[in-house]
Formats: C-alpha cells, structure tokens, sequence
C-alpha cells in the first residue's frame, strides 16, 4: 500500500487457491495445523463455534465471511483451506497485514 502510495512500483496480491466450505459440516477443518512462521495451531469446532487455539493457550473465534473465508478479530488474520483428503482439509492459509503463510495438517 505505501508504494502504491508512494508512487513506486508494487507487485499485486497473489489470489490463493482456495476451497469452499460446507457451513453445515465445519468438522472438515478441525484439528492441528503446522503454519509457517506462526507455529502449531488447533482448530475445534463446538456446535456453530469455530475456534482457533494458539500454541501459547490463547483462543479466538473464528467467523466464518464468505463460502471460502474466516476472520478472527483481535488476531486479525484473514483463514482459508484447501486440498479435501478423506474429508478433511490438508491446507490451511493464513493472511493478515503482516504476515501470509501457509500451513499444514499434522493431525485430525
């Protein structure tokens, strides 16, 4: 953004690959997920709730924004998933204003 700003040259957003989500099957991205740079992260599902558990205990709400995005406030990272094995998710990406990486599963 400041280059654009700026008026120097900049290099566009690279669109990820992304999956859809089943709202009504959310248990397809439960479970843990090694991210780059973030480190080992858990994904539980309770009822409608989707929660991301970080490695040092703290958790956050993750709400789903579109058929393929989550966003946690206060974290702000914007969540998506990709590549469906034996009905779960294997890819996890995460992207915010600091930070794009990618992840993934190390266990259901």
């Amino acid at each position: 953004m400041i280059n654009i700003l700026e008026g120097k040259s900049y290099r566009p957003i690279k669109e990820l690959k992304t999956d859809s989500l089943d709202r009504n099957n959310l248990e397809q991205i439960a479970g843990s997920y090694e991210i780059h740079q973030v480190g080992q992260v858990n994904i539980l599902v309770e009822g409608s709730k989707v929660i991301l558990k970080l490695n040092d205990g703290m958790e956050y709400r993750m709400h789903l924004v579109d058929k393929k995005t989550f966003y946690i406030p206060g974290l702000d990272p914007w969540i998506s998933f990709s590549s469906i094995k034996d009905g779960k998710f294997q890819n996890i990406y995460w992207s915010s204003t600091v930070l794009q990486a990618a992840g993934k599963r190390i266990s259901n």
